[in-house]
């Protein structure tokens, strides 16, 4: 239990003595991860993007042509 003691007190004084550290390093973190949330739902939005503006472009999935007649769907 003295050792915990100690220990505790030696933690104590780490903290305090480096708070600017510390804070400057929690902010570094914080403002990675904001940009890292923020560029993963970018790339999400673009690839969206592209996909509706292919869809728009180049009309369906499936068409349909007929060898009989000269005008589409007349």
């Amino acid at each position: 239990m003295r050792k915990d003691k100690n220990l505790e007190k030696v933690v104590r004084k780490n903290f305090e003595s480096h708070e600017g550290r510390n804070t400057k390093t929690a902010m570094m973190f914080t403002v990675a991860l904001s940009f890292l949330i923020f560029s993963g739902s970018t790339f999400d939005l673009i690839g969206n993007l592209i996909v509706s503006q292919l869809e728009g472009v180049l009309g369906s999935d499936v068409y349909i042509t007929s060898k009989f007649s000269p005008n589409f769907l007349n």
